[in-house]
C-alpha cells in the first residue's frame, strides 16, 4: 500500500506542469537618456509633441546649448540613445523603438482612477465628470491614454485654472526616476481577449465596464489597481441566455490558446459557477476544499 501511495504521488507530480521562477528585474538599459541630467530643462523643450524628441532633423537636441558637439563628432555613445547602431557607410542608423517598453519606465504618471471617476468631487470641483470611454476609446475603439486624451481636460484651453493640474505642470502628473514598469497582470501568457466582442452580450444588452473591472473606482493608482477576478467571466459566460454555451470558462479554449490536458490542470474553483460542485474526492474537490 506505502508502494502504491508513493508511486501515485510520484505519478501527479510529473503530471504536474513545470514551475518557473521569478526572473529578476534586468539592469536598466545605460544607454537611455536620463532625464535626471536634463532636469534643468524645460521637459516641452524636448516633448514637443507625442513623437520621439529629436526626430525633427534631431532637433532640438542638437542645438547650440545642448548636445550640437556630439552630432558634428563622429557617431558616439549619445547615439546609441535613439539608435540601435550607427554605419556610417553606407549610411545606416535604425531606431531604436519609442517608447520604450522595457521593465523600466521613466517618469511615470501618477493616476487615481478613484479620484477621475468620483463624479460628485469632479462636479463639485470642475463643474463636470468623466467615465471611462472618455479616456479608453478613441474614433468608438479602445486606445491607450495619451497626453492628447489628457490634454482635453487639462490643456490651458479648457479653463480650469488651479482646480486640475495643467499640461504644461509635468511634475503634477510625473514621478522622478525610473520604476519598474506596471504591466497587464491578467492577459498573459496564452491568454486571449478582445474588449470589442464584450461590448454586448448574446441580447444585445451593453456590457458596463465596471462590470469587471469591479475595483478600478477604489485604485488610487497602478499599484493597486487590481485586474478582474476570474469570477466576474463566470457571471457571464455560464449564464446562457447571455454567452453561448460553446463559450462558456470551463471550455478551456475560450480564454486559452490550448487546452493542456493533465490530471493536475482540472478547472479551479474560480471557473466554476457558484452552482456547480466539483465531483467528490477528484483533485479540484480536494484543492478547494
Amino acid at each position: 500500500m506505502r508502494r502504491l501511495l508513493i508511486a501515485l504521488i510520484i505519478w501527479v507530480a510529473a503530471c504536474a506542469p513545470p514551475r518557473t521562477a521569478d526572473v529578476p528585474l534586468p539592469p536598466a538599459d545605460p544607454s537611455r537618456l536620463s532625464h535626471e541630467q536634463h532636469g534643468q530643462l524645460p521637459c516641452s523643450g524636448c516633448h514637443r509633441s507625442d513623437a520621439r524628441p529629436g526626430a525633427d532633423d534631431h532637433r532640438p537636441c542638437d542645438d547650440g546649448a545642448c548636445h550640437r558637439k556630439d552630432f558634428l563628432a563622429p557617431p558616439g555613445q549619445l547615439c546609441q540613445v535613439c539608435h540601435t547602431k550607427i554605419v556610417p557607410q553606407p549610411l545606416s542608423a535604425p531606431l531604436k523603438p519609442y517608447p520604450v517598453e522595457d521593465a523600466w519606465q521613466a517618469q511615470p504618471s501618477r493616476f487615481s482612477h478613484k479620484r477621475h471617476l468620483d463624479a460628485g468631487l469632479l462636479e463639485a470641483r470642475v463643474g463636470f465628470h468623466v467615465g471611462c470611454a472618455d479616456c479608453h476609446e478613441r474614433d468608438g475603439k479602445k486606445a491607450r491614454p495619451d497626453h492628447d486624451t489628457c490634454a482635453r481636460c487639462h490643456a490651458a484651453e479648457a479653463g480650469l485654472g488651479d482646480k486640475a493640474p495643467r499640461m504644461d505642470d509635468c511634475a503634477g502628473c510625473h514621478q522622478p526616476g525610473a520604476h519598474e514598469r506596471t504591466r497587464s497582470r491578467l492577459i498573459r501568457d496564452d491568454l486571449h481577449f478582445d474588449h470589442e466582442r464584450h461590448r454586448q452580450d448574446r441580447k444585445g444588452a451593453a456590457i458596463r465596464c465596471d462590470t469587471c473591472h469591479t475595483q478600478t473606482a477604489k485604485a488610487t493608482g497602478y499599484t493597486d489597481h487590481a485586474p478582474p477576478r476570474i469570477t466576474s467571466c463566470v457571471t457571464c459566460h455560464d449564464d446562457s441566455a447571455r454567452t453561448p454555451n460553446e463559450m462558456r470558462v470551463r471550455v478551456c479554449e475560450t480564454c486559452h490558446s490550448a487546452r493542456i490536458d493533465r490530471v493536475t490542470t482540472l478547472a479551479p474553483r474560480s471557473h466554476l459557477p457558484a452552482t456547480e460542485r466539483p465531483i467528490d474526492h477528484t483533485l479540484a474537490f480536494r484543492r478547494d476544499h
